[in-house]
């Protein structure tokens, strides 16, 4: 795993795989990664994992304007698969009984409209809070190119999201929603003493010796 990433908003953690087979490309992925550049992009790289070989394929340019092509040893953002970082983490907090899976959200974050939800429902996405992802303006949406380079904090995220109802009554429904693991950052924060980007370093990272891995912040 490495480099960068991006949840919501969310910086997080990123990946980068194993070392390249020279085999066909599976599923059709080759014209997909010609189909994203002709349409939609300047450059695209993808990754297969069967259990007993990877693939790696690639199309277009790395940058705009430039004839170097994408790297086929290029970074991935992790994107939400930061949420099972932070559930390990959480996880092992409970563990430590330093929070319970069945704390109220609202024990750790009284400030703030949970919806009565618990640790565990925001875990499994059961807790009926509105996803933030519906708040932030899109393409074409002229809102989202005026901030697209906007760093967002945990906190406006949170802001944005609650003053919208819920979807359902905590433990009711599942609903996947980001709101949860921008919930469960916050109580991971309060619970440690430490920002959840530093307990993913010490607990996982550093332990787990993922060289690879990193929470970059901000940095690009």
């Amino acid at each position: 795993m490495k480099r960068r990433v991006g949840l919501v908003g969310l910086a997080a953690i990123a990946l980068i795989a194993a070392p390249l087979r020279a085999e066909a490309a599976p599923y059709g992925l080759q014209r997909g990664l010609d189909e994203v550049v002709r349409t939609a992009g300047i450059g695209a790289q993808a990754e297969v994992h069967d259990g007993r070989s990877v693939w790696r394929g690639r199309s277009g340019m790395a940058e705009l304007g430039s004839s170097r092509p994408v790297p086929l040893s290029g970074s991935f953002r992790i994107g939400s698969i930061t949420k099972t970082f932070l559930a390990t983490v959480t996880l092992q907090l409970v563990d430590e009984k330093r929070l319970k899976l069945d704390d109220p959200v609202a024990k750790w974050l009284p400030d703030l409209p949970t919806n009565g939800a618990t640790v565990r429902q925001l875990m499994n996405h059961t807790s009926g809070l509105y996803d933030v992802l519906y708040t932030l303006p899109r393409p074409p949406q002229p809102e989202f190119y005026a901030n697209r380079y906007r760093t967002w904090t945990a906190d406006e995220l949170i802001q944005r999201a609650l003053a919208n109802p819920p979807t359902s009554k905590p433990g009711t429904a599942y609903k996947y929603s980001n709101t949860n693991y921008l919930l469960l950052g916050e109580i991971v924060e309060r619970a440690s003493g430490h920002s959840y980007a530093d307990e993913i370093k010490r607990r996982l990272i550093l332990p787990l010796q993922l060289h690879d891995t990193i929470v970059p912040g901000t940095n690009p």
